[in-house]
């Protein structure tokens, strides 16, 4: 799926949220971040949406479940290099 292992990891690039996760990192002094970190971060991101109740909510927990934060990962901390600190 566009060079992403599947479709929910590759919405995560679509949505453009490779930058905010890098930039986050950064703040944290993080040079580089593995998958817990980013899986949390994104966990903790989405907590601002009230989405958790019904069919929505079911439909984010299984996509969330398939992402791989390994990619993710490495997505991000390319995005840390990129950004230059």
């Amino acid at each position: 799926m566009n060079g992403y292992k599947n479709y929910e990891t590759w919405t995560i690039s679509l949505w453009d949220w490779f930058e905010p996760m890098a930039l986050s990192a950064i703040d944290q002094g993080e040079l580089q971040v593995d998958a817990r970190w980013c899986e949390d971060w994104l966990e903790e991101a989405l907590e601002i949406y009230d989405y958790q109740k019904g069919i929505i909510g079911d439909w984010v927990n299984a996509s969330f479940g398939e992402v791989d934060f390994r990619e993710v990962a490495e997505h991000v901390n390319d995005t840390i290099l990129d950004i230059g600190i």
